[in-house]
């Protein structure tokens, strides 16, 4: 299964690609700021892995790539949607 990383999902275009990558079987962390608009993405897909992330923090960006790779094994493909 592929892990797809999403910097940038809470609302608009990032959203949206996650919930179709959701919706065909993929594995995806999201990285926002704001998460809160996830809770039902969340709800509905075991395979999202949601993380609240400043994407300008360079320390914020490894811990949360090394949770994500941790969960998952690999990142396959980032989206910087941020």
């Amino acid at each position: 299964m592929k892990n797809i990383l999403i910097m940038g999902a809470a609302n608009g275009i990032g959203y949206y690609l996650a919930r179709q990558l959701l919706s065909e079987g993929y594995n995806v962390t999201v990285l926002d700021l704001k998460t809160d608009n996830l809770s039902s993405l969340c709800e509905e897909y075991d395979s999202l892995f949601s993380l609240t992330c400043d994407v300008r923090d360079l320390k914020q960006m490894e811990i949360c790539v090394s949770k994500s790779v941790k969960k998952y094994g690999s990142i396959d493909c980032a989206v910087h949607n941020a």
